[in-house]
């Protein structure tokens, strides 16, 4: 063992505290000046479940707005459908050449249903026109749809005169 170092008889672990800091280097705060350590405790319990974090809800307001200029766009454009086929203040199903969409169709058949439910055979539009429903004997008429022809009986809606187009 002549080529080894010598080794020091003192542990590292003896001393004093401030002596051990000086040989290390370390200039550590005093236990009280420490930041404290913090630890969660769980509780042992199956159904024990963490508290979710709390946090604000996202502002979705543009969102909704665009949304809902989405819808009004859709619903004026099913209006200008509508009333497209009104003419004079009737809507002559037997008359109508042209093929009716499948969604004019439902809101046409929504208004010949208002006016057979009600006894004076009269109703109002979603747009706020008043009408009645005027058949013509007990025949039937074809109403040409998109997606096919529909039978009904022949029949004419007859609006009033606050609900020419």
């Amino acid at each position: 063992m002549l080529g080894s170092p010598p080794r020091c008889l003192v542990p590292n672990n003896a001393g004093t505290l401030s002596e051990r800091r000086a040989r290390d280097g370390t200039h550590r705060l005093e236990t009280y000046e420490e930041p404290p350590l913090d630890y969660a405790l769980q509780p042992r319990l199956r159904t024990y479940k963490p508290r979710m974090d709390r946090s604000g809800f996202a502002d979705k307001s543009a969102e909704k707005a665009a949304q809902r200029e989405k819808i009004l766009e859709e619903e004026r454009r099913l209006r200008e459908k509508t009333l497209h086929y009104v003419h004079e203040g009737r809507l002559d199903f037997s008359a109508l050449k042209e093929p009716v969409p499948p969604e004019v169709r439902s809101v046409f058949l929504s208004w010949v249903a208002m006016a057979n439910l009600a006894p004076d055979g009269c109703g109002i539009t979603q747009y706020g026109q008043r009408f009645f429903l005027e058949k013509r004997g007990e025949g039937t008429c074809q109403l040409v749809c998109t997606d096919g022809t529909l039978s009904m009986p022949d029949c004419v809606l007859v609006f009033e005169e606050n609900g020419y187009v």
